[in-house]
C-alpha cells in the first residue's frame, strides 16, 4: 500500500506543465472534478450546493471532448508522448466516473457527454472493454484509485461525493476477477462508506461490497487476509435493522460471502450449527413478527438463497409455520408469489423430511387454494406455483396425498388438470 508520501509524490509526477495543448487538456480535466462540499458531513449534497459548478459544467465537457478528439484523434500529436497520454486518460476517466450518473452537480445532457469522451477514449485504444483499458499493462486503475484515495478516507469522503460515484462506478467496469488484485485499495473505502448512518450511502457500501466479493469469490487471499471475516462482521449487524431498503441488499451480500467462507473452510460439518445458522435465525425471528407487508416481501425475497443444503434442514419446522402463517395472511400479492417460490425451494431441498411435516403444508396450500377460488386473482405465476407445490408435495407422500385427493371436498376447490396430474398414478387411486 502507498504511503502518504508517496502518494504526494507520485501525484506530482502526473501535473503536466508547460504551454502544451496537453498540458491545457489536462488543467480543464482536473479544473472539473466536482467541487469539495464541505456541508456533505452532515447533509448529503442538493442542486442548490452546486448551482454555480452546474452552471459551466456542460460546456466545459464539451470543451475537453473537443480538445481530446483533435490531439489524440484527429491529429494524433497527443499519441506521441505515451506517458503524456497515460496521465491525460487516467484523469478523463476520473472525469467521467464522476459524471456516470444523475447527481445534483450534473444534467440530463450530461450523460451524452460522458458518453461521448468514453467512446473516443476507446477509440483510442481500439478496445471496447473499458475493464481492459483499466486494467492493462500500465495499470491505470492503480493510478485512478490513488488519484482518488485522499477523497475517500474517513474523514474526508463526505466532502467529496463526486469521488464516491466514481469509484462506485470503477468497480462496476472491471470484469470479474480483476478486482482481487486491489482489495486492500478498495475494500476500506467500500467499508467506510458502509458505515455510516445515511441509509443511502449505507446501500452504496453494500452494493459495492457485494461487487468486491463477486470479484473474490474463488481466492483464498480473500479468506486468509481475514477480508471476508470483516465483511461478515460488518454486514451482520445490519441483519437486525427493520428498514426495508436494507434487506434484500443486506441478505444478498451476507449470504455471498458465507458462500465464500464455507467453501473455503473444507473441515466445516453442514449439520453443526455455524455463521449460517446464525442468519437464518435472525430472518426468521424476523419474519415472524414482522405485520409490515414490504418488510414481509423483502424477507420472503430473501429467504430462499440462505437454504443451500441439509444442514439448513434443522430450520424445518419454523419455515413451514412462516409458509403457513404467511399463506393465511395473503392480502399482498407480491409477498404471496414469493412465499410459494419460497415454499417451492423448501419442498425440493428438504424432500427427505417433508413426509413428517406434511400435515400443515396440506393444510396452507390447499385452504389457499380454495380462497384464491372463492376470490380468483390475475396473477397466473401464483397459481401455477401454488399448483406444484400441491404436485410436489402429493409426489413426496403420496399415502397421505392420495387419501385427501380422494376426498370429495377437496375434489370440489381443485382444479381437474391438477387433481389428473395427482391422482394419475392408480398405484394410490383405485
Amino acid at each position: 500500500m502507498v504511503n502518504m508520501e508517496e502518494l504526494l509524490r507520485e501525484m506530482e509526477s502526473m501535473k503536466i506543465t508547460g504551454n502544451s495543448a496537453s498540458a491545457h487538456l489536462w488543467k480543464k480535466c482536473v479544473d472539473i472534478f466536482v467541487p469539495q462540499l464541505m456541508s456533505g458531513v452532515d447533509l448529503p449534497g442538493v442542486e442548490d450546493d452546486f448551482k454555480d459548478y452546474r452552471g459551466i459544467l456542460n460546456d466545459r465537457l464539451k470543451e475537453i471532448w473537443e480538445i481530446f478528439h483533435r490531439i489524440f484523434l484527429d491529429s494524433n500529436e497527443g499519441a506521441n508522448d505515451p506517458e503524456v497520454m497515460r496521465i491525460i486518460v487516467i484523469h478523463l476517466i476520473v472525469v467521467v466516473g464522476e459524471q456516470s450518473e444523475r447527481c445534483p452537480w450534473n444534467t440530463d445532457e450530461t450523460s451524452g457527454l460522458v458518453q461521448s469522451i468514453l467512446t473516443d477514449i476507446c477509440a483510442l485504444f481500439g478496445n471496447n472493454s473499458l475493464s481492459s483499458i483499466f486494467c492493462g499493462p500500465d495499470d491505470k486503475l492503480q493510478t485512478i484509485l490513488m488519484i482518488l484515495r485522499p477523497k475517500l478516507m474517513k474523514d474526508t469522503w463526505k466532502t467529496y461525493p463526486g469521488a464516491v460515484v466514481c469509484y462506485k462506478w470503477l468497480l462496476n467496469q472491471i470484469e470479474i476477477p480483476e478486482l482481487t488484485k486491489y482489495l486492500s485499495n478498495i475494500l476500506p473505502t467500500a467499508l467506510i462508506i458502509f458505515d455510516d448512518f445515511v441509509p443511502e450511502n449505507r446501500i452504496i457500501g453494500l452494493e459495492c461490497i457485494y461487487r468486491i466479493i463477486q470479484h473474490s469469490s474463488t481466492h483464498r487471499e480473500f479468506i486468509e487476509n481475514g477480508y471476508a471475516a470483516v465483511i461478515y462482521d460488518a454486514v451482520e449487524k445490519l441483519t437486525h435493522h427493520r428498514d426495508v431498503r436494507y434487506i434484500i441488499p443486506t441478505f444478498t451480500c451476507i449470504t455471498s460471502v458465507l458462500a465464500v467462507i464455507e467453501n473455503n473452510n473444507h473441515s466445516i460439518n453442514r449439520f453443526e450449527w455455524s455463521k449460517r445458522d446464525d442468519v437464518i435465525a435472525t430472518i426468521l425471528d424476523n419474519m415472524e413478527m414482522e405485520q409490515d407487508l414490504d418488510l414481509r416481501h423483502a424477507y420472503m425475497m430473501s429467504l430462499p438463497q440462505l437454504l443451500t443444503d441439509l444442514g439448513c434442514a434443522k430450520w424445518l419446522q419454523r419455515l413451514i409455520r412462516i409458509i403457513e402463517e404467511y399463506c393465511s395472511h395473503h392480502t399482498d400479492l407480491r409477498t404471496l408469489k414469493a412465499t410459494l417460490q419460497t415454499a417451492e425451494v423448501i419442498l425440493t431441498l428438504f424432500h427427505l423430511r417433508i413426509p413428517a411435516h406434511c400435515t400443515p403444508l396440506y393444510t396452507a396450500f390447499l385452504k389457499l387454494h380454495l380462497d384464491l377460488t372463492e376470490t380468483p386473482i390475475f396473477d397466473k405465476e401464483i397459481t401455477n406455483s401454488l399448483e406444484r407445490c400441491i404436485y410436489t408435495l402429493y409426489q413426496l407422500t403420496p399415502n397421505v396425498g392420495s387419501v385427501i385427493m380422494r376426498d370429495d371436498r377437496i375434489r370440489t376447490i381443485i382444479e381437474d388438470s391438477l387433481l389428473f396430474a395427482c391422482t394419475g398414478d392408480t398405484k394410490y387411486c383405485n
